[in-house]
C-alpha cells in the first residue's frame, strides 16, 4: 500500500529506484534527488491503475508526476468511494491523464491534471435525486485548471439529453470554494417528458455511510461540489411534454443555484400560438414556493386550458372556451414536490385579450338565460373581442370592470368569482338584442349600449355549493 494526498493505492506492485544525483554532474543530495516507480499497477477506491514511470523529484519540495492509464467497469466504484451518491449498475470508464502534484504542500497547491477521461454505455443512478440514468455517455477533458464535458449523452426515462458543458477553474475551486464553481451547459434534445425532472423540485436525500480518513475526504468533498456548485444551462428541445402538456421549439435559459431553479428566459411553441416566461423556484421543505412572468401570443384557449388541467377549478374548463387568447400574466404560489400546483396558493395579476371567442355552456351564462331570456341562445355565446384584468387571491378571482359585447346580449360585469365560497359578480345587461344593431356604426353601438331596459344581477353561492343569480338591488 503507498499512501498519497488524495487517497490510498492498494495492491500495489512496481520497480523503485533512488538516486541523490539526478542530474549528472549537479549536486548531491535532497534538492538533486529522485525517486521513480516503474510499471506500477495499484488500486484507487477500487479502480485499476497503471503508470509506467511515477517520479518524485526533488525532496526538499517533493514534486509528484506521472501518465496514469486504467480501464475498468464502473462498477468498481461501488461502495469505494465513501459515498453512497452513485450507483453504478453498468458501463466502463477508459482513463489517461498526466497528473503532477506538490506532495507537501498539497493542501494549498492542487495538483495539476491533463488528459481525458471516457465513458461508455453507463448505468448510473444518483440516489439523493432520484435519477436513473441509462444509456450514458461522455467524454471529460481535463485541461490543468479547466474541465469541460463533450459528447455528452444521457437517457432518462424516455428522455433523451445530448450535453456539453465547460467549468472554468474546476481545479481550484473543488476543493477550495465549490459555491463558487460555475457549470456552463449546453443541452439538446429531440424531446423531453419534464414529469421525469419533479425529483429536482423535491428535497436532497442523503444516506449514511460508514467512511474514514481519506475516503470519507473525498466522499465530502464530492457530495459538496455537486450540491454546492452553480450551474448554467442553455436547452433546445424539439418536443416537451408534461402530462397533457405539449410545447414544441423550446428554447431555455435557466439557472441552478443554491435551493433554487431560476428560469432567466423560456421561450415555446404551444397550441398555435407562443408562450414565454421568466420566473423562479424555490425549494423549501413542505412545498416549493414559485414566482412566474408570462406573456401568453394567440394560444387556442380551448387547448391552453386542457393543457394546464383547467388551472386547478371545474367552473369554465376547456369544455366551455373557444378562440384565441394573449395574455401578460404575474403570479406567485406554491407547488409541490410532485409538481402539483396547490390548491388556493395562487397570487397576481392577469391582463387578457381573448379574440373569435365563445363562451359554451358556461353555467353562469346559461342561468342568465334561463332568468331573463329564454328566446336567445346562452348556451354559444360567441364574442370577436374582450379585454379583461383579473387579480388573482387565494381562492377568489377579483374581475376587473369588463364590457362584454357578444352575439346573444351585451352586459358590464364587475366583482368577486370564488373558486370556494364567497362569489359576487355584479351583471348590467340590458335587454336590448344586439342583433338589432348589427348595422351600426362602432360608435353607434357604444352610444346604443345601454339604452332601454337594463337588468341589474348578481351571481351568488348558492347553498349547494353551486351559483344562483338573484337582483342586484344595491347596483351602481
Amino acid at each position: 500500500m503507498v499512501s498519497i494526498p488524495a487517497g490510498r493505492l492498494t495492491a500495489c506492485n512496481f520497480d523503485g529506484s533512488f538516486t541523490n544525483r539526478d542530474t549528472v554532474g549537479g549536486i548531491i543530495g535532497d534538492d538533486n534527488s529522485s525517486i521513480k516507480f516503474h510499471k506500477l499497477t495499484a488500486k484507487y477506491f477500487n479502480a485499476p491503475l497503471k503508470i509506467d514511470t511515477f517520479t518524485v523529484n526533488n525532496l526538499s519540495r517533493p514534486i509528484a508526476t506521472g501518465l496514469v492509464t486504467s480501464q475498468f467497469p464502473l462498477s468498481n466504484l461501488n461502495n469505494s468511494l465513501g459515498t453512497n451518491d452513485f450507483e453504478f449498475k453498468n458501463g466502463t470508464a477508459d482513463l489517461k491523464l498526466y497528473c503532477q502534484a506538490d506532495i507537501d504542500n498539497f493542501k494549498f497547491t492542487k495538483p495539476v491534471v491533463s488528459g481525458k477521461i471516457r465513458i461508455a454505455n453507463a448505468d448510473i443512478l444518483y440516489i439523493p435525486r432520484n435519477l436513473h440514468l441509462i444509456k450514458s455517455a461522455l467524454d471529460i477533458d481535463f485541461n490543468q485548471n479547466n474541465l469541460s464535458i463533450q459528447n455528452g449523452h444521457f437517457q432518462l426515462g424516455k428522455s433523451e439529453l445530448n450535453v456539453n458543458c465547460n467549468i472554468a477553474n474546476f481545479a481550484n475551486l473543488y476543493y477550495t470554494a465549490p459555491e463558487k464553481i460555475l457549470v456552463n451547459l449546453k443541452m439538446t434534445s429531440p424531446q423531453l417528458y419534464l414529469k421525469e425532472f419533479l425529483p429536482f423540485l423535491g428535497p436532497r436525500t442523503t444516506k449514511k455511510t460508514k467512511s474514514s480518513g481519506n475516503k470519507q475526504v473525498v466522499s465530502k468533498e464530492l457530495s459538496n461540489v455537486l450540491e454546492l456548485s452553480q450551474m448554467n444551462i442553455r436547452l433546445t428541445v424539439n418536443k416537451a411534454i408534461y402530462e397533457k402538456f405539449m410545447a414544441k421549439n423550446l428554447d431555455a435559459d435557466i439557472s441552478l443555484r443554491g435551493g433554487g431553479i431560476f428560469f432567466n428566459k423560456i421561450s415555446v411553441a404551444h397550441a398555435g400560438g407562443q408562450l414565454s416566461l421568466d420566473g423562479n423556484i424555490i425549494q423549501q421543505a413542505a412545498s416549493n414556493s414559485f414566482k412566474i412572468n408570462s406573456k401568453i401570443s394567440h394560444v387556442s384557449v380551448k387547448d391552453f386550458f386542457y393543457s394546464f388541467d383547467n388551472f386547478g377549478q371545474n367552473t369554465i374548463t376547456n369544455k366551455n372556451l373557444k378562440g384565441y387568447l394573449s395574455s401578460l400574466v404575474n403570479i406567485s404560489g406554491r407547488i409541490s414536490h410532485t409538481g402539483k400546483i396547490l390548491p388556493r396558493s395562487i397570487n397576481g395579476k392577469v391582463v387578457f385579450n381573448l379574440n373569435n371567442a365563445a363562451l359554451v355552456n358556461f353555467e353562469p351564462m346559461v342561468k342568465v338565460g334561463k332568468f331573463a331570456f329564454a328566446n336567445r341562445n346562452l348556451s354559444n355565446v360567441e364574442i370577436k373581442n374582450l379585454d379583461g384584468t383579473l387579480n388573482i387571491n387565494g381562492d377568489k378571482v377579483e374581475i376587473s370592470p369588463m364590457q362584454i359585447s357578444s352575439s346573444a346580449l351585451n352586459f358590464n360585469v364587475k366583482g368577486t368569482y370564488a373558486l370556494g365560497s364567497g362569489t359576487n359578480v355584479a351583471m348590467d345587461i340590458p335587454l336590448r338584442n344586439p342583433k338589432g344593431d348589427e348595422n351600426l356604426t362602432r360608435q353607434e353601438k357604444r352610444e346604443a349600449r345601454m339604452r332601454g331596459i337594463v337588468l341589474h344581477l348578481k351571481a351568488v353561492d348558492d347553498e349547494k355549493g353551486g351559483i344562483k343569480i338573484r337582483w342586484n338591488k344595491d347596483h351602481d
